[in-house]
């Protein structure tokens, strides 16, 4: 898939069903960008750690059909024609302690459905990212147990074609938004990927597995 099939693959959250997907990568160090037409832009920041060096900006530009991308140098708003080589250097230095990069898509309205992407690495030949693929995905999902909430963190492995579950009853809803469970060890379990039906299908699914663990 290219860069648009997907972005698109996670418009609205399967979870929440809000349309509160932010796209991540690993060019920048927030999430800035912007779109024109079909090109998604990343600004990132190259500071000087000498002070006799000028700060520059770095403009990452991919067309979301054909991932072919651009690389541009901004000073003082002014995108640059010629660039030094002392700052493509710089450059260098900084895409060699960045890479390889990533994207990923988020909820950040309910922060319990994540999907990212392949590691890629600029290909200054081609200036082409290559397909998109998905590599892996998470979902927290809950069900209600009494008095407590049983908590599961699913994470589809779609390399290995596993699924790694991890399950633990809580008084804190709040942990099904994390990617992270505390360090007591919750109980796990591998099956094969889960695609996502509902909420509670796949909690009673996956609460019928606990019998047998």
């Amino acid at each position: 898939m290219n860069l648009k099939q997907f972005m698109e693959r996670g418009q609205v959250c399967p979870i929440c069903s809000s349309n509160s997907m932010d796209l991540l990568s690993g060019f920048t160090c927030a999430s800035p960008y912007r779109y024109e037409n079909n090109n998604l832009i990343f600004t990132r920041e190259m500071r000087a750690l000498n002070k006799n060096n000028k700060h520059y900006k770095v403009e990452y530009c991919i067309d979301k059909i054909t991932s072919e991308f651009t690389i541009e140098f901004i000073l003082n708003d002014k995108r640059l024609n010629y660039v030094p080589l002392s700052v493509l250097k710089r450059f260098k230095e900084l895409d060699k302690n960045i890479r390889p990069y990533i994207f990923s898509r988020k909820c950040t309205n309910c922060k319990r459905y994540q999907y990212w992407s392949d590691l890629m690495v600029l290909n200054y030949k081609t200036c082409n990212l290559g397909d998109f693929n998905i590599n892996f995905e998470y979902y927290g999902v809950y069900k209600k147990i009494e008095s407590k909430y049983r908590i599961f963190k699913i994470d589809n492995d779609y390399i290995n074609e596993k699924c790694i579950i991890h399950c633990i009853d809580s008084e804190d809803l709040y942990l099904a938004e994390f990617l992270n469970f505390p360090n007591d060890r919750p109980l796990t379990f591998n099956i094969s990927p889960i695609k996502f039906t509902t909420e509670h299908e796949i909690t009673e699914r996956l609460n019928k597995l606990l019998v047998f663990t």
